[in-house]
């Protein structure tokens, strides 16, 4: 399966089940330019747009299935932050059961 078809199939499924958990967010997954992402240990950022976009580096596509989640989920901690608010956040750990 091509690669970006791999990122493509974590995308949704980390999107349906951050969706399950903390409600729908609207976020697209976008590939940026290499111009973007000048160091090597640049992959990708969390734009607070409407919709929220995650933009994740080119050379992401050709990496490990296991870099690959972690990086979306990490930015899929940020999408929620943005969608959410302080508020919500700390209201949303309590009920996940962090401590606050």
């Amino acid at each position: 399966m091509p690669s970006d078809l791999r990122l493509r199939r974590t995308f949704d499924r980390l999107h349906r089940d951050v969706c399950r958990k903390v409600g729908d967010i609207d976020v697209t997954l976008m590939i940026g330019s290499e111009v973007e992402f000048p160091l090597v240990r640049n992959y990708a950022y969390c734009a607070d747009t409407s919709p929220i976009r995650i933009v994740v580096a080119p050379k992401i596509v050709g990496d490990t299935d296991d870099r690959i989640e972690a990086v979306l989920r990490h930015e899929f901690g940020h999408a929620v932050d943005f969608a959410a608010g302080e508020r919500e956040i700390t209201a949303l750990a309590k009920r996940l059961g962090y401590p606050m």
